[in-house]
């Protein structure tokens, strides 16, 4: 079973279908792959905010982004080399790899999509990434037209600046630093990209990030074409 959709008119018919929906996966022992996953409500024909559908293990299905699936693949690619950095187990190959949610060792902690709480309310507190050594790293990625990669740059970084004085404050750290990782759909990068994939600390090569957002377009282009 593969590229399951679900549709529903409410909240509760949502509720019902993904309850049940986890209780046959569960049946047949197969597991969701959260991280290809994405929600989504549509509100008198346009798309309405939505943060989500929690699952009743208490997994979450993030909502659509506007980056789609093009970011998602470039977010595997990077929490892959990041493992392979830093000693977690991973795959030989980036687009075989399974992200875990939490991975810590003696010298780093990796998180994906983890929810930072804090006793108020911080708007954008799920970055894609978060590297947390004596330093720790907010690292999000977007995938958006080329003509819009300085824009979305510094709109990653200013959305973080609360989540950056939280995590310094609350989890002691002498450094918290918000990295944009923007790679345009058809891989245009902007003059301080290289400076931000370094401070990632990960070896993975700016071509390849590439290539991977060029996946998108490409599968469209041959939809279109019927090629």
């Amino acid at each position: 079973m593969d590229d399951l959709k679900l549709y529903a008119e409410s909240e509760k018919d949502r509720e019902t279908l993904v309850h049940t929906t986890s209780m046959f996966c569960n049946d047949i022992k197969m597991k969701f792959g959260l991280y290809k996953c994405a929600s989504i409500k549509i509100a008198k024909g346009n798309k309405a905010v939505f943060n989500g559908i929690s699952l009743p293990n208490g997994d979450q299905i993030d909502g659509l982004d506007d980056e789609g699936h093009d970011k998602v693949s470039a977010v595997v690619e990077v929490h892959w080399s990041l493992c392979n950095e830093y000693g977690f187990d991973h795959s030989s190959k980036w687009y075989e790899h399974r992200a875990e949610k939490v991975l810590e060792n003696n010298d780093v902690k990796l998180l994906w999509h983890f929810h930072v709480q804090s006793d108020h309310v911080i708007e954008h507190c799920r970055p894609d990434l978060l590297l947390v050594k004596k330093e720790a790293v907010v690292i999000d990625i977007a995938v958006p037209g080329d003509v819009r990669i300085s824009d979305k740059e510094q709109d990653k970084i200013l959305k973080y600046q609360d989540l950056k004085r939280e995590i310094k404050s609350v989890w002691q750290l002498m450094k918290v630093t918000v990295v944009p990782i923007v790679i345009g759909a058809l891989g245009t990068v902007a003059p301080i990209f290289r400076g931000c994939h370094d401070s990632v600390s990960c070896k993975l090569r700016v071509s390849n990030l590439q290539k991977t957002a060029l996946l998108g377009p490409a599968h469209i282009l041959r939809k279109v074409l019927e090629i």
